[in-house]
């Protein structure tokens, strides 16, 4: 589940310059206070679908300009050669924030 604090969702806002309060309304009760996106939707009142399309917008602009890690993480920055050794990284990464969310919750 896509999660951010209250810090990180002002600070993803500022990069996605032109959305509408009610946008940003909607996808904060996702983001921030935990509703779903049907409840986020009635609250709002649009679709589950426009609520995840702008939630998906906001937590993008989060993870692009995002310049802090989870405590006990490193932050490393790559050269490669192509797409899909960018690919291959962000699979590990994936990988490693399931099993880490995995081991928190036990």
């Amino acid at each position: 589940m896509k999660k951010l604090t209250s810090a990180e969702f002002d600070e993803a806002i500022k990069f996605v310059p032109g959305m509408e309060d009610h946008n940003i309304r909607a996808a904060r009760l996702v983001l921030v206070d935990g509703l779903t996106y049907v409840a986020a939707a009635a609250e709002c009142g649009g679709t589950r679908q426009w609520v995840q399309k702008k939630v998906d917008r906001i937590y993008g602009a989060f993870l692009e300009n995002n310049t802090t890690c989870p405590s006990g993480w490193f932050r490393l920055s790559v050269c490669v050669p192509s797409r899909e050794a960018i690919t291959e990284i962000k699979n590990i990464e994936k990988k490693y924030t399931k099993e880490s969310k995995q081991t928190s919750k036990k």
